[in-house]
This record gives C-alpha cells, structure tokens and sequence, in this order.
C-alpha cells in the first residue's frame, strides 16, 4: 500500500518536546515500516497554525496529489496535526475519502479505512476543537479580568510609556502635549485640523513618528484612557493603575465640545413654488361638415 506522511508544527510548538518536525518524521516513517506500506512522500508544514487549512501549501500539495491517486493512506503522528478545527478536519476527511485516502493517526491508532475508525475520528476531531475554544475562552476571561484590575490591554496610547519596573507612567514629553491639545481644543477657537497643524509644529506625531490627521487628533481626544480609565470591547469596565493625563473635567468638557461643534445637516431645499396660473381658451367645437 503506498502511503504519505503528514507533518506539522506550529510557531509556539516548535520548541516543545515531542511535537518536532523530526520526531513526527521518524514516527511516520517507522509506522509505515512495521505496516509493510510504501512511503511515497512526507509533507511539511513548518510554523503553521492548526486551527485553519489556509496558508498550509505542503497540506494543499498533498490534497491535490490525493486527488490524482499518488497514494492510498495519509499517516501522521496525531490528529491534531492534520487540523484542530472540526469542520476543516472533516472538510479534510471527507476530500480524501472521496479520492479513496484513508487517514491514519499514529497515537489515537485510527485509520478511516474502517468504519470504526471513521467514527472514532469524528468525536477525537470533536474533542480537540472543544480544547482550542477552551482555551481561547480562558484567556478572553483572563483579559477581562486584567481590564478589571486597571490595566491597559494592547498597545498603549499615544503620550505613555513603561518604566523599568513595567508599570505605565506618563510619557515626559510627549504627555504634557496630549494635555495641551485637550486644553486647545476646549477653548472652542480650534478645530480638528487645526489642532493636525498645531500637532506637526510641536513635534506631537504618532507611535511609529507619522503626522497626526483630524481623524487622528480625533480618536486622541476621545480616548477616555487618558483620563485614567480603563476600557474592554469598547466598554469602561473601571478605573485603571495608571496616571491620568488630563482629569475627567477636562475630558468631559472636550467631549461635550465636540459634541456641541459636530455640524447639523443642511435643511431640506424648500419646495418648488408654483408657476403663474395659465387660463386656456375654450375653443368652441366645430360644427360638423363646416370648416
């Protein structure tokens, strides 16, 4: 029986025992020894996540060659390698079952060319996609739970930075100007370009040293972390452990100014106006047979 091996590893894998490119090889090769199946050919992919089939180009290569009949059986270290997702793994399944491939897993000792089997890589397929969004779900809740205790998810805003014991404190230079264009702003005699400009010439640009547009100077004056609050899914969820940079007076005053500036729609053309009423004359019918 000619036979392909299927190895995978992903980025945070690569480093932890037994998931080696190598090992899973050397299961591949030695299980398709003891079984008498000729290996045809093993396909890689090094650093590629489980959890979706996209950009896996050794594992589209081996659906495509399946497809033309190079091999019979499809044989990897666990099933998780081929996919970690329950639809993509079946999707997968059914390809090869439809071009005559069965699958054979080596730890879970699984081979689809049985009915058994089949079932069994069902509900083992089932299982490993209900530990990933297990996973996921925990570290949802273990990002809740830091916005909770007041710290600030993801990249931090324009104006702070961390100090040698990673706590977030206010930026020395660039937090004074953040101020500086919540006071600008609030005095009303500025707008959101202005401010653009006002940003350039001190030297207020963005995390990567790009100009600040309105749209920029926009989100910046909305951002209620500046303020010394902490925020989720675009929800305040509390008071955060860093310093605010303007107090909430201002930063309500700011809004409430936005708020006040944002321009109204234009009224509704009003309707036409009738033209001067035009009166016809009645023409008297001709008698009939007189011109």
């Amino acid at each position: 029986m000619k036979a392909a091996g299927y190895i995978r590893v992903s980025t945070a894998e690569q480093a932890r025992e037994g998931y080696g490119l190598a090992a899973q090889e050397q299961a591949v090769r030695s299980f398709c020894q003891a079984h008498g199946w000729d290996l045809t050919e093993i396909y890689s992919d090094a650093g590629r996540s489980g959890s979706s089939i996209q950009q896996r180009e050794s594992l589209s290569r081996l659906l495509e060659d399946a497809q033309a009949g190079a091999f019979e059986r499809v044989v990897f270290l666990k099933l998780d390698r081929l996919a970690r997702n329950l639809r993509d793994l079946l999707g997968i399944c059914d390809g090869l079952e439809e071009a005559a491939v069965g699958i054979v897993s080596i730890q879970e000792s699984i081979d689809t060319g049985t009915a058994t089997g089949r079932m069994i890589r069902s509900v083992l397929g089932a299982l490993s996609e209900f530990e990933r969004d297990t996973i996921i779900g925990r570290i949802k809740d273990a990002l809740a739970e830091k916005a909770r205790q007041g710290e600030i998810l993801g990249r931090l805003p324009l104006g702070y930075m961390r100090d040698e014991d990673g706590a977030v404190v206010a930026d020395p230079v660039i937090g004074p100007l953040v101020r500086a264009a919540y006071e600008r702003y609030n005095t009303g005699a500025h707008s959101l370009l202005d401010l653009a400009i006002w940003a350039a010439d001190v030297g207020l640009r963005s995390n990567e040293g790009n100009p600040l547009d309105r749209v920029s100077i926009r989100k910046l004056l909305c951002n209620i972390t500046y303020a010394g609050m902490v925020t989720h899914h675009g929800k305040v969820v509390g008071k955060g452990k860093h310093p605010a940079i303007v107090d909430s007076a201002l930063f309500a005053a700011v809004q409430e100014t936005m708020h006040s500036r944002k321009r109204e729609p234009p009224p509704p053309p009003p309707p036409p106006r009738p033209g001067p009423a035009f009166r016809t004359r009645a023409v008297p019918a001709l008698r009939r047979g007189v011109l």
